[in-house]
């Protein structure tokens, strides 16, 4: 399968840890932006499920982009600075548990 989805997912997700911050800071109308950003990336994965020859790697592959990415994002743009050591934990195990499902 072409792999094209992925640019724009990576896009949604970042556009998306932006906005959960947002929301976060009590901005006007943030909960809206979240739930915009979700009905987007959730329409990426009706697209993907449409076209994909392979659905269980597709599946696999989709999770773990909207995973690294969204947490890349949050991370980079400083918004992980709330976050203790077992949530870094936590996540760094899901993101492994995630990527061994596809091995």
């Amino acid at each position: 399968m072409n792999y094209i989805w992925i640019m724009p997912l990576m896009l949604i997700c970042w556009l998306g840890a932006y906005c959960s911050k947002m929301s976060n800071d009590k901005v006007p109308y943030g909960a809206l932006y979240v739930f915009l950003v979700s009905v987007t990336c959730a329409l990426v994965w009706v697209w993907v499920s449409r076209v994909s020859k392979n659905l269980l790697v597709d599946s696999v592959v989709f999770d773990v982009v909207v995973c690294i990415v969204y947490a890349g994002a949050y991370m980079y743009l400083g918004f992980g600075s709330g976050f203790s050591w077992l949530n870094w934990i936590g996540l760094t195990a899901a993101i492994i548990g995630l990527v061994l499902m596809k091995v």
